[in-house]
């Protein structure tokens, strides 16, 4: 990928069923906890989206989440428990990795970047087969690349194993970060941080500080070559001043941040 555009990851939008009401896990989810859950699944689906098929939401995004849309954190657990409940994520991914996914979800992104030339995927987040993986590399000439954890080489002094790199390259982890200038000391400065942390774990550290920078000055977001070259990716994150309060538009269904 040197010198190339960055693999887009993420997705613009996605499609919103008009019979999600109808599905049988939803309505149990609108049984058990009214629109709010029905809010609070939309909004972790635009969160998983966003990112691609799957979404960090550990201790600290949860605070994040809770604190952007106005909810109480005890109230997400209970719903985020109910929507585990209910296979609307994957039970045993969030269980083991605190990651938010499922194989609906997976085969939805999939259809969606079927006219993308590479897709990267992280074969420990993965929850459905290779086999179904590769149905959706057909006529579009997708080219899906780390389903085995596998990756290109970038330079000759990366020495992770392909479990510890699972996919991520380091300019996936510079695109992740905040800022972008000064790229040619980011790179370098991301190379040698990854001698020290796993790129899986380093890009999850990147993408969680990216969510508290969100709205804030960016005069105050230090330079990706400082913040590496630190190990800012070891302080615990602190969560980003309180935004105006939000509320759900629950008749016109709207729950854009």
């Amino acid at each position: 990928m040197a010198g190339g555009a960055p693999y887009k990851q993420g997705l613009d939008y996605f499609t919103h069923d008009v019979g999600m009401s109808n599905d049988q896990k939803v309505e149990v989810i609108e049984a058990l906890h009214g629109m709010i859950g029905y809010a609070v699944y939309n909004k972790l689906l635009e969160l998983v989206y966003r990112t691609g098929y799957y979404a960090s939401f550990s201790d600290r995004e949860i605070a994040i989440f809770c604190r952007k849309n106005n909810i109480g954190i005890e109230e997400v657990r209970v719903i985020l428990q109910s929507l585990l409940d209910e296979g609307l994520f994957d039970k045993g991914m969030y269980t083991r990795k605190n990651i938010l996914t499922s194989g609906n979800i997976q085969r939805r992104y999939l259809r969606s970047c079927e006219r993308r030339k590479h897709i990267i995927l992280i074969n420990e987040y993965m929850v459905i087969s290779k086999n179904e993986i590769m149905t959706y590399n057909n006529d579009n000439n997708v080219d899906i690349n780390s389903i085995n954890g596998e990756e290109r080489k970038e330079t000759e002094t990366e020495t992770e194993t392909e479990t510890e790199t699972a996919g991520v390259t380091v300019e996936m982890i510079y695109q992740a970060y905040p800022k972008k200038v000064g790229r040619g000391a980011a790179i370098k400065s991301i190379q040698r941080a990854v001698k020290k942390i796993s790129r899986v774990e380093l890009f999850e550290r990147v993408k969680q500080y990216a969510v508290t920078r969100r709205g804030q000055d960016p005069k105050f977001t230090p330079n990706p070559a400082t913040w590496f070259n630190q190990e800012r990716w070891a302080d615990e994150a602190s969560l980003p001043e309180s935004p105006p309060q939000q509320q759900y538009d629950l008749n016109g269904y709207t729950f854009d941040e």
